[in-house]
């Protein structure tokens, strides 16, 4: 008989003390992980224990107590997955009570490798969701102590930690959901799932005159990119990041894209995938701001207090925070949409100072205010602000075929529905050539879904639509016969009949007059 080695059998003796640990506290771990389990079921997802299917899953569980009983129903079955459970617990513990860092701490003292092996304490510091909080007081004792080995208050960093954690979960909150698939039970989509833009760097001068319309400069941009692979593609989360080793950080970044192409929610996906400890390690903290919602104030505003209104937990540390804003992240959404010019302005370098809005802007996006910060624009094509002072300027070119089909995919979670759907799409070219646009894309699934699935809509009779015409009036009768339930049905997971804002005689009346065929006036 072969002898196990001694390595093995600690392994093992350590594999299965860790199993029996978390099966003996399935109730503690339920309660601790209940308010917020998106993060640690994110993190099983990115590392490989949970796949794509089960995460999809447990996801759709409600409420999020069932999320985190189905979870531990499927970590305790298996002493390698439940092993890497408690790794990211160990990574993510600081979204969670003190209660859950105490029990790591007195069951599991040595710090357990995502790697296969003995559980063993690593030297050099893990990366978890807050391992930039090491580098930011470290570099606040080098550079803000008057005396040598003068140590930071440390009810002053525990206030900062915790303020930048209730920031992060007040932004997870903000992004769980986004509008999904209308009139069924599965009405909305994790905000990550969706995959939903592709970024290209490009150097084309954004400011040239269209002399087209912008979907159609757009389609060509594409084309050409494709065609000669020009430009080089890049991941949303890497936006901030240099190109290489040798380059510097891009400071000051442009990103555009035509309407309905996914800028505003690329934005609230960098800002979730910030808040889940999956990207930015370089950023300890990001704040966005919508400059359409900034046309509205009137009169001087400082920065702090613009940072008061739009996020409230970094009320109290965020003078703290900019002290060195070498790693802050400032997104301003909808350059376009800001009614102000800010080609010329007053320049401001203090967050207290109080000046006209646009002033603020144009501070920031000059660097001026918050120079060493990371500043990233989205806007509209062919913007009249000057690109000099943007170090990146990248482009979404939104969905290409693998993107329209992920997204069938994810819209109608049937792949034999959604292999339909999207087989259609790609047949038809009136279809297939605004499918690229994510917004056109939810509208097309959203027309089509009653005449390929077994629950007709009451405008799905007949052949499916063709053109984008029909698709909108399918769309419309669609939005108008169902609602989908509200938050607060949701929160208490209460079944709720969609509510029917027309009765069946007047849709059909109105399906009658939007689907009539198109007659020409001469």
């Amino acid at each position: 008989m072969r002898l196990m080695s001694p390595i093995l059998i600690y392994e093992m003796s350590r594999d299965a003390e860790c199993l029996l640990q978390v099966k003996a506290s399935r109730l503690k771990l339920t309660d601790w992980l209940e308010n917020n389990p998106l993060v640690v079921l994110r993190w099983l997802h990115a590392n490989g224990t949970l796949p794509q299917d089960k995460y999809f899953f447990l996801l759709g569980r409600n409420p999020q107590r069932n999320q985190v009983i189905s979870l531990l129903e499927t970590v305790t079955q298996d002493a390698e997955i439940c092993k890497a459970f408690v790794h990211v617990l160990q990574q993510v513990q600081e979204y969670y009570c003190p209660d859950l860092h105490n029990w790591l701490k007195d069951n599991f003292p040595v710090y357990i490798k995502e790697s296969t092996g003995p559980m063993e304490k690593e030297k050099t510091s893990r990366r978890s969701a807050f391992g930039w909080f090491k580098k930011k007081i470290t570099k606040e004792n080098t550079y803000k102590c008057n005396h040598p080995g003068q140590k930071i208050n440390s009810i002053t960093t525990r206030h900062l930690k915790e303020s930048l954690r209730d920031h992060k979960h007040s932004l997870l909150k903000q992004n769980v959901k986004v509008q999904g698939n209308i009139g069924t039970s599965c009405t909305s989509c994790e905000i990550f799932e969706i995959q939903y833009t592709e970024l290209f760097i490009t150097d084309e001068d954004q400011n040239e005159a269209p002399n087209q319309h912008e979907y159609f400069t757009l389609a060509n941009r594409r084309a050409r990119i494709y065609e000669h692979n020009k430009h080089k593609k890049i991941k949303l989360t890497d936006i901030i990041s240099p190109n290489n080793p040798e380059c510097r950080e891009p400071r000051k970044v442009l990103i555009t894209g035509i309407a309905g192409i996914g800028k505003s929610f690329a934005v609230r996906r960098i800002m979730h995938e910030w808040a889940m400890g999956m990207a930015f390690k370089n950023v300890s903290c990001a704040m966005n701001f919508a400059l359409r919602e900034l046309n509205l104030i009137e009169g001087p505003v400082s920065f702090l207090d613009l940072v008061t209104r739009n996020h409230i937990h970094l009320q109290g540390v965020l003078e703290e925070l900019c002290k060195d804003p070498t790693d802050l992240l400032v997104i301003l959404d909808g350059l376009d949409e800001f009614k102000h010019p800010i080609n010329k302005g007053k320049k401001v370098d203090t967050i207290t100072e109080r000046v006209p809005i646009q002033d603020l802007v144009y501070s920031l996006i000059n660097g001026t205010l918050l120079s060493r910060a990371f500043v990233v624009v989205t806007s509209r094509p062919h913007t009249t602000t000057s690109l000099v002072m943007f170090d990146r300027k990248v482009v979404i070119l939104g969905f290409d075929e693998k993107h329209v089909n992920n997204f069938c995919l994810r819209f109608f979670r049937n792949s034999e529905l959604s292999e339909k759907v999207y087989q259609y799409i790609m047949q038809n070219d009136n279809l297939s050539g605004l499918s690229f646009i994510p917004l056109y894309c939810f509208i097309i699934c959203t027309a089509l879904k009653g005449f390929f699935s077994n629950i007709p809509e009451p405008c799905s009779t007949g052949k499916p639509p063709q053109t984008m015409t029909e698709v909108y009036s399918c769309y419309l009768c669609t939005t108008m016969h169902h609602r989908t339930n509200t938050e607060t049905s949701k929160a208490n997971n209460t079944k709720q009949e969609p509510t029917v804002l027309c009765t069946e005689a007047t849709l059909a009346e109105m399906k009658g007059i939007l689907c009539q065929p198109q007659k020409i006036w001469v």
